[in-house]
């Protein structure tokens, strides 16, 4: 990032015919990341840094991911079953902040255990409205977190799935991070880009 600033500001530079006054990054995740990698190696780059959620122990998140690979495999989930978790979840811990809106307000307060709050099927038999005890024990160990040698090892991911994870993308998301999405709303990107005019 270091060599896209120089060359950023270098063109800039060129281009309006006057220096970069200021020069801020904003970034989140792998952004976030390289944010506070700038910040650390290259502190005069920018003016100022916002350094959102960044991705910093890539060994215990890859073991996390693993871990709910591994659940997930024992006992597959479906788009239906996701949508039975959120409902049960919501209406576990929606009320929590002491307003019932559709947003957790902290997920790590929400005290969800699947094998207890999600309606088992009759006879251990997958059908509709319903999980197998195969399901939500591995939805349990997804949301307990990962433990070694019986101690805990990683914390779980305590984020709620949402009501309307109905797609694809939703669905390989929350298989690979544990969550079918975030408890906050979703949003416009908080990152975007104003270029003035050269006049």
């Amino acid at each position: 990032m270091h060599l896209t600033a120089v060359t950023s500001k270098t063109l800039a530079t060129r281009y309006y015919d006057r220096p970069v006054t200021y020069s801020y990054w904003d970034g989140c995740s792998t952004g976030g990341r390289q944010a506070l990698m700038e910040a650390q190696r290259f502190p005069a780059d920018f003016d100022g840094v916002v350094a959102g959620a960044p991705v910093l122990n890539f060994t215990d998140t890859l073991i996390l991911g693993l871990w709910h690979a591994r659940a997930l495999e024992a006992a597959p989930v479906t788009l239906e079953t996701l949508k039975i978790v959120a409902d049960a979840v919501y209406a576990k811990c929606d009320g929590l902040d002491g307003l019932v809106d559709g947003i957790i307000d902290d997920p790590r307060r929400c005290p969800f255990d699947p094998v207890k709050d999600l309606p088992v099927c009759a006879a251990d038999t997958s059908s509709a409205g319903c999980v197998t005890m195969a399901q939500a024990l591995a939805l349990k160990k997804m949301y307990s977190g990962v433990v070694s040698n019986g101690a805990p090892y990683f914390p779980a991911s305590r984020s709620a799935p949402r009501r309307s994870a109905s797609s694809p993308s939703d669905r390989r998301r929350w298989a690979a991070a544990g969550t079918a999405g975030s408890s906050r709303r979703p949003g416009r990107s908080r990152c975007s880009w104003h270029f003035p005019s050269r006049s």
